[in-house]
């Protein structure tokens, strides 16, 4: 086979034209593309939802208002007789509630279909419906990385190519963004505050290592151990919930880690997708280094409608 010199950077490489062939094959894929996409920019985050009654249509000023935050699909315990769930589905939340403590057995369900804020009339149970804070698991627009050299930027001045801290010893580049809003304010941060002085801000279901587990940043306890890039495995002194922060961004790294404010956290999202996810970039990651995108910067704002779709359409194929 025929081959080419490719030059990226400083770097030069011999590519045989049946690789150049497959790999353009694969990246051309509209399903597996999409597929990648829609694990990456899933809206996983907290959600609050306010239930009015009937007469009161979404009048945040009367009496018969019920209002719920918790993590998306997560259940949310109200009483021994009443549990909901908020679920965060691109455009809309799915409402559900059970009346049992614990979210078992059969559920009542009204998907909220208006956008954020919106107020939504329901035929089903007759009353009405608000859903705020669906943000996509981020980080706000103040914290900061290191650069290898040891600067450091804001993660609104990240550009894609930086070499950032992963991990207590080494440097990634950054070459994808799942998500770079600076416009939004959302009161969906967390911040982990550890005994070494250092905290980590990030939204509610963005991945940290917790006793040297992957887990949502709204299942870190005070006492757990967090991983301090600087001075190892430190302990969480206090927890804050509902912190107002402007941005949310969502830089990725070859590695998959990033430290970010001192700390060591993931880029994805869930444990369940993690290692899919990551493997699915795989063809975003080969684009990077051949000094290309395949998904530009389709995701950093919002999620394009045609993948909305997708998602619905396709997601439990």
């Amino acid at each position: 086979a025929s081959t080419l010199l490719l030059t990226c950077g400083s770097r030069r490489r011999l590519i045989r034209s049946d690789q150049i062939s497959r790999m353009v094959i694969m990246m051309m894929n509209t399903k597996a593309v999409l597929v990648l996409v829609a694990c990456v920019a899933s809206t996983v985050g907290g959600v609050r939802v306010c239930e009015y009654r009937a007469s009161d249509v979404c009048d945040a000023q009367v009496a018969s208002q019920f209002c719920y935050t918790s993590s998306s699909g997560s259940c949310l315990g109200i009483d021994s007789s009443n549990s909901v769930k908020l679920t965060c589905e691109d455009d809309k939340v799915n409402f559900q509630r059970w009346a049992t403590s614990d979210c078992s057995g059969e559920a009542a369900s009204v998907v909220i279909g208006a956008a954020e804020n919106a107020c939504f009339q329901s035929t089903a149970t007759n009353n009405s419906y608000e859903w705020s804070d669906c943000p996509n698991p981020c980080f706000p627009a103040d914290s900061t990385v290191e650069l290898r050299g040891g600067l450091f930027k804001r993660m609104d001045e990240i550009a894609l190519g930086d070499q950032v801290r992963v991990s207590p010893v080494e440097f990634s580049p950054v070459y994808f963004w799942g998500h770079k809003d600076a416009a939004i304010t959302t009161t969906n941060y967390i911040e982990l505050v550890l005994e070494s002085g250092r905290s980590l801000t990030l939204s509610s279901d963005h991945m940290v290592y917790a006793n040297d587990k992957l887990v949502p940043a709204v299942d870190v306890r005070v006492g757990d151990y967090l991983i301090d890039a600087q001075d190892g495995s430190r302990a969480v002194l206090a927890i804050r919930i509902g912190v107002p922060k402007r941005g949310l961004y969502n830089p990725h790294t070859i590695q998959g880690d990033i430290v970010v404010n001192g700390v060591v956290a993931s880029t994805y999202t869930s444990v369940q997708l993690s290692t899919l996810t990551h493997m699915l970039l795989s063809v975003e990651r080969a684009a990077f280094r051949l000094g290309f995108s395949v998904l530009g910067n389709m995701l950093e704002v919002q999620r394009p409608a045609v993948l909305s779709w997708y998602m619905r359409t396709f997601g439990s194929a």
